[in-house]
């Protein structure tokens, strides 16, 4: 039965191989993982890791990528090469992780001429002439809106929220908040003596017992910081 599901899983996309490609898949990430919720219809590569309390939504795919705990993806999202941190909010139809073209020298910005990962099938290139999948990384706490692009190769800080619609094409700094096609930089969510504490005190390495007894104190951040320094 193993055998065929995969032999089905390699076949063109059709609605009848489509379910087999969503059981399959859920199937294998449920005998990988015991606590997360994947939905039906979200893909989640077998090169990909998510940690425990995460959840992905229906018709989200997750391709060599790592999730940390209690982060979530909303629907219709795609991450690729990404590494997300703990306590993420992703909104629906992001994508995160774009794909670099030449726009230089080469002749096209085709994948056909350069690249060997074989879009649509097949491929010209001998090997990768550029690298398309640059890394990205999320910090901890980071907000992404719905809707939002961020491309190959950017960085974004602790705490970070990202408007909705959004083009991010540059590293976003911990606890700045960045909206508007590009990006920029709207303000900061505190001011920097608050941010520094937060960037020391990593509250989302604590131990679910501490957060779920201390949860009050994050509806303030002067009560939370008031209440570390007694300590």
């Amino acid at each position: 039965m193993f055998n065929f599901l995969v032999t089905i899983k390699n076949t063109l996309n059709n609605p009848v191989t489509d379910h087999f490609n969503y059981l399959y898949n859920w199937c294998r990430t449920k005998l990988k993982y015991s606590k997360i919720d994947q939905k039906y219809t979200a893909i989640i590569s077998k090169d990909s890791f998510l940690a425990k309390n995460t959840k992905i939504e229906r018709h989200s795919l997750v391709v060599e990528s790592q999730l940390g705990s209690y982060s979530y993806i909303a629907e219709k999202t795609t991450v690729y090469t990404t590494t997300i941190g703990k306590f993420c909010s992703i909104g629906a139809n992001c994508t995160i992780g774009l794909a670099s073209h030449p726009t230089r020298d080469f002749v096209s910005s085709h994948p056909i001429f350069f690249s060997t990962r074989k879009q649509i099938g097949f491929t010209f290139a001998d090997r990768d002439y550029i690298q398309e999948m640059q890394p990205c990384k999320i910090g901890n706490d980071v907000w992404i809106g719905n809707n939002v692009l961020v491309l190959g190769g950017v960085n974004i800080g602790n705490g970070a929220i990202i408007a909705a619609g959004a083009v991010v094409n540059k590293d976003v700094p911990p606890y700045a908040i960045y909206g508007g096609v590009p990006a920029k930089l709207i303000r900061y969510k505190f001011d920097p003596e608050t941010i520094e504490f937060l960037q020391e005190f990593k509250w989302w390495d604590k131990e679910e017992e501490w957060l779920r007894k201390n949860f009050k104190y994050f509806h303030n951040v002067d009560k939370l910081m008031n209440y570390v320094k007694q300590q």
